[in-house]
C-alpha cells in the first residue's frame, strides 16, 4: 500500500510540475508576442496618450496580468483535452467493437452537432 501511495504521489507531482511548466511556457510566448509590437517604434507612448481614439489606461499591466490567466486557462485546457482522449478513443473503439461503427461514432456526431448548433443560437462576444 506504502508503494501505491509513494507512486500516486510521484505521479501527481510529477503531472503538477508538467502543468505549471507548460503555464510558464505558454505565458513566455504570449508575453513575447504581445510585448514585441508594444515595445517597437515606441508604441508604448501612443497606447496610453490620446494619439489613438480610445487609449488604453495601463496597457502594460493588462498585459502582465491578463496573459497570466489566459496562459493558466489555455495551460489546463491543454490539460483536460491530454487527460481526455485515451477516455475518448477507448469509449469510441469499444462501443464500436461491441455495437457496430455507428454507434461508436454517433455520440461525437452528436456532441460536433449541438456544439455548431449553440454557436448559431448564443452571441459569442461575452
Amino acid at each position: 500500500a506504502a508503494m501505491i501511495v509513494a507512486g500516486s504521489a510521484a505521479v501527481n507531482g510529477a503531472h503538477d510540475a508538467l502543468v505549471t511548466r507548460l503555464t510558464l511556457d505558454f505565458r513566455s510566448k504570449l508575453s513575447d508576442h504581445l510585448v514585441t509590437p508594444y515595445l517597437r517604434n515606441n508604441n508604448f507612448y501612443h497606447i496610453g496618450e490620446g494619439a489613438m481614439e480610445r487609449p488604453i489606461a495601463d496597457a502594460e499591466d493588462r498585459i502582465c496580468s491578463e496573459v497570466q490567466t489566459i496562459s493558466t486557462k489555455l495551460a489546463d485546457m491543454t490539460d483536460m483535452f491530454v487527460r481526455s482522449v485515451p477516455v475518448i478513443s477507448l469509449f469510441t473503439v469499444y462501443t464500436a467493437y461491441n455495437h457496430g461503427i455507428l454507434y461508436g461514432v454517433l455520440p461525437h456526431l452528436y456532441l460536433l452537432l449541438a456544439y455548431e448548433g449553440a454557436q448559431r443560437v448564443f452571441p459569442k462576444n461575452i
